[in-house]
């Protein structure tokens, strides 16, 4: 949701931590960089934490300290855990090259001028409906969690505001699939959004994609349309209008994603589907030749979205989900018409 009811003094402040956040996880990506140059070995979690406490900035101060302790060792485990996909990913294009179209190269430094704030419960307080995240720094909470424990508070930077995410305990009782072989299996793809086919368990269905790439269509051409105006009356590359247009189409998406992921929950539900497999996003993206305009709008449909609230609302019914490539769940396609 977006950061709202901020005086200035909470904006700016916002603002100078996220700032100093951007500045750490530079600061401390360069450290590993420089490390692993002239070593060979890769600063654990452990190591930069203690390490990070003692470099300082440009200006003679240490970006460490200007931080709680809670919200630097988020940031640093965000960056460890960057590092590590890469190793992966790295070992796995050597065994899989195929599946890469390229080598997988190190995370970049940070351009923006800011970075997320991540606060863990250790790192704030809960009072009057408020989360108090300094002494002179409180943000709003959502009616709907006041009687939720919260659990962490991420702060997203956007253009010339900031979004906030809470993580909340979730105490819901969820339907249970016991463990069978029973087995859904979904492609990815442009028009025909998912296509689902089971093992004889129940017909096969598809959810459209086509509107999804309507919603995108038209966000391309106002996007363009307000970028040309914009172009000729100022330097600047964007604006409010743009952020908001960008913003209703985000929106947009995140309901038919919700809405396309829940009809395949529910179908897993009623027949008692204890497994799904999902065609690899990657794989799909890199190898369907759908040609400059229509990879364009396969890539901005959000698809790797619909995999993450498919693997978070299915894992919560105890049913498992398998990523594999695309060539696998091929095999299961429907009969001709």
């Amino acid at each position: 949701m977006r950061l709202r009811h901020l005086n200035r003094s909470e904006y700016e402040q916002i603002r100078s931590l996220s700032h100093i956040a951007k500045n750490l996880y530079n600061q401390s990506l360069w450290t590993i960089l420089d490390h692993y140059k002239r070593t060979g070995e890769y600063l654990t979690y452990c190591q930069m934490d203690k390490k990070m406490k003692q470099i300082p900035n440009l200006e003679g101060n240490i970006n460490y300290r200007l931080l709680k302790a809670k919200v630097n060792q988020q940031i640093l485990r965000k960056l460890d855990k960057n590092w590590k996909s890469f190793f992966r990913a790295l070992k796995d294009y050597k065994s899989n090259s195929h599946k890469y179209s390229g080598q997988p190269k190190p995370h970049r430094f940070v351009e923006d001028s800011f970075y997320h704030l991540i606060y863990d419960y250790q790192a704030f307080q809960v009072r009057q409906g408020k989360a108090v995240l300094d002494e002179n720094l409180s943000i709003g909470i959502p009616e709907m969690l006041h009687d939720k424990r919260i659990v962490q508070i991420e702060i997203i930077p956007t253009w010339k505001t900031f979004d906030v995410v809470c993580v909340y305990e979730d105490k819901q009782t969820y339907q249970s699939v016991p463990q069978s072989e029973r087995t859904m299996s979904i492609d990815l793809g442009l028009d025909n959004l998912a296509t689902c086919v089971t093992n004889g368990v129940c017909k096969p269905f598809i959810i459209d994609g086509k509107q999804l790439k309507a919603i995108n269509q038209y966000y391309n051409k106002k996007l363009a349309h307000q970028k040309s105006i914009l172009d000729k009356r100022t330097s600047q590359k964007w604006s409010n209008q743009l952020q908001s247009l960008t913003d209703k189409r985000n929106r947009k998406v995140r309901n038919y994603l919700h809405k396309a992921s829940r009809l395949i929950v529910n179908s897993c539900l009623e027949q008692n589907i204890s497994q799904v497999v999902i065609g690899n996003v990657s794989y799909s993206t890199n190898k369907i030749n759908l040609g400059k305009k229509t990879n364009q709008n396969f890539v901005n449909l959000s698809i790797g979205q619909l995999v993450s609230i498919l693997q978070y609302k299915l894992e919560q019914h105890d049913i498992q989900v398998t990523l594999v490539d695309e060539s696998y769940t091929s095999l299961h396609r429907l009969p001709p018409s």
